[in-house]
């Protein structure tokens, strides 16, 4: 039996809020530390560094830290923390070093009663999605979290331990999509169209959306739904028992991990058969879901990326759903950007720049002197970073090109980004986490990309949409190479003219019209179900 948790620590593992100002990843005792010294199991000095250093844990602090003699609640605190990262500046060696931790805490770790199963389950989650962000192999990490996750959700919603049994076959596949961002988002933009553009009469659709947002891009999925289920997320119990009822024969999740109730629900089995798409792009981990609907953009060798079998739809398995055009593009005057420069723009967010790539943007400024680069890395204003920006403008003033690096505000409305893309010139892509929905933005916008290609398929997007479009201009190997197509792209404006053509020939058609992407996406689907 696990010792009972104690009263103060159960009101601030109940309260998120409270719990996640222990890790706020902005907060300014969370950033900028030295790295802590503390030996496993020294637990007050575990303690006291937590308070100091969450993302500098040293190795090896994690084994044997679920057997030491404190209350349960202060090793699950200390678990939190060892697999913690920062939004922000958060480099290879701090993902790894979780993970790292992850693996083992994972394997050691006791039956946890729910509130701290849900506080360390949403911990490994987030642990996941931020070090997805660097160039690390995810699959040992996610592999061991989703069968922590995968056998506790299991132990508390016991009648979901066991796939359901298939239904006799019938002339319609009964298929349920599930998914927190059923709206105008990257997962939402990128699946509406499987909704959207099926064949009625093979395939019945039901989406469960997680929670009650609502926007045009819900409106459209509930629409060409047969059946749109809105359940709360903050009951994934009742979500389970809605999705179980239906009685379907494969359940795809849109993305897992995006979110705690959809890496729970994920962990359940709900159907016969369970699968994920590309909504976020790494392996889920668990050993609940069996493939991973990707596309052909992933190297020759990323099926030892995947614990799921990794199914790879032609050209990327695109059927984005076109962006949201502005009423009226902002002028560059308005954005603070000179009428005579040539502008290279990212729109990625902030996670997206580790700081071993700031010298890459001040060597693109030193060399191509007509060029500004701006950057779009906030979502909201209540993540405004002055860390981030300060981190960049340090390098940039450090070089004498200050004044050409612009780091925008947050942008208050989807179509403002269409409308940063009209002024702009060239897209510079992120690495090793590039571009999907962004990338995607940029084509439809007509804006060239210059991009590295690397092994992992989240840092293969920019140069495979650019070669299905028959364009080789801005892909690079290394970073020397991204530096020099840049410097390429801002000095030679025939350049620039004659990609763009190319791409408004061809970018729309290829990776915009659901209707022709469906049938080898319909085909992967009825491939899975035979199976």
């Amino acid at each position: 039996m696990s010792d009972p948790l104690p009263a103060d620590l159960a009101a601030v593992f109940a309260d998120i809020d409270a719990w996640r100002a222990f890790l706020d990843p902005y907060a300014p005792h969370n950033l900028g530390r030295p790295l802590a010294t503390a030996a496993p199991g020294d637990l007050p000095s575990l303690l006291r560094a937590s308070l100091t250093a969450p993302f500098g844990a040293p190795a090896g602090v994690a084994a044997g830290l679920w057997a030491q003699p404190a209350p349960l609640a202060v090793r699950t605190a200390l678990a939190l923390w060892l697999v913690a990262l920062p939004e922000h500046g958060l480099t290879a060696a701090h993902a790894a070093r979780a993970l790292d931790h992850a693996i083992v805490l994972c394997r050691e770790a006791p039956e946890l009663p729910f509130d701290l199963f849900v506080a360390f389950a949403d911990q490994l989650r987030l642990a996941l999605f931020r070090a997805s962000y660097a160039a690390v192999d995810l699959l040992p990490a996610a592999s061991a979290a989703g069968d922590f996750v995968a056998a506790g959700a299991q132990r508390f919603f016991p009648a979901h331990r066991a796939p359901p049994p298939a239904r006799p076959t019938a002339p319609r596949a009964r298929i349920g999509y599930v998914s927190r961002h059923f709206r105008r988002h990257a997962v939402g933009q990128c699946v509406a169209n499987r909704i959207v553009c099926r064949d009625r009469a093979r395939f019945e659709v039901t989406t469960f959306m997680l929670g009650f947002e609502r926007d045009d891009v819900t409106r459209l999925i509930e629409r060409h739904s047969d059946e749109h289920v809105a359940v709360s997320a903050e009951d994934v119990g009742a979500a389970a028992r809605a999705i179980a009822a239906r009685r379907l024969d494969l359940l795809l999740f849109a993305d897992a991990g995006m979110d705690l109730p959809s890496y729970v629900l994920a962990g359940l089995r709900l159907a016969p058969r369970q699968a994920v798409l590309m909504g976020h792009a790494a392996t889920t981990g668990l050993p609940t879901l069996s493939h991973y609907i990707g596309g052909d953009h992933e190297a020759p060798g990323a099926d030892a990326h995947y614990r799921e079998r990794l199914v790879r739809l032609p050209r990327l398995g695109a059927a984005q759903l076109p962006p949201v055009e502005p009423a009226r593009p902002p002028t560059r005057g308005e954005l603070g950007l000179p009428d005579d420069a040539v502008v290279l723009v990212s729109t990625a967010h902030g996670i997206k720049h580790p700081p071993e790539r700031d010298a890459l943007l001040v060597d693109i400024l030193r060399s191509a002197p007509a060029a500004h680069i701006a950057l779009k890395p906030y979502f909201a204003a209540d993540r405004v970073d002055r860390r981030f920006g300060d981190r960049l403008g340090g390098a940039a003033r450090a070089a004498g090109v200050a004044d050409r690096l612009h780091i925008l505000p947050p942008l208050a409305r989807a179509a403002d980004v269409l409308g940063l893309l009209a002024v702009s010139d060239v897209l510079l892509d992120t690495y090793p986490f590039g571009g999907w929905t962004t990338s995607l933005e940029a084509l439809w916008a007509g804006l060239p990309i210059v991009t590295q290609e690397g092994v992992l398929g989240r840092s293969r997007w920019g140069a495979a949409l650019l070669r299905a479009l028959a364009i080789d201009d801005g892909i690079a190997a290394d970073e020397r190479g991204y530096v020099a197509e840049a410097v390429r792209f801002a000095a030679d404006a025939a350049l620039r003219t004659r990609v763009r053509a190319r791409i408004a020939a061809g970018a729309r058609a290829a990776f915009f019209d659901g209707p022709a992407a469906q049938p080898a996406y319909e085909a992967a689907l009825l491939d899975l179900l035979a199976r």
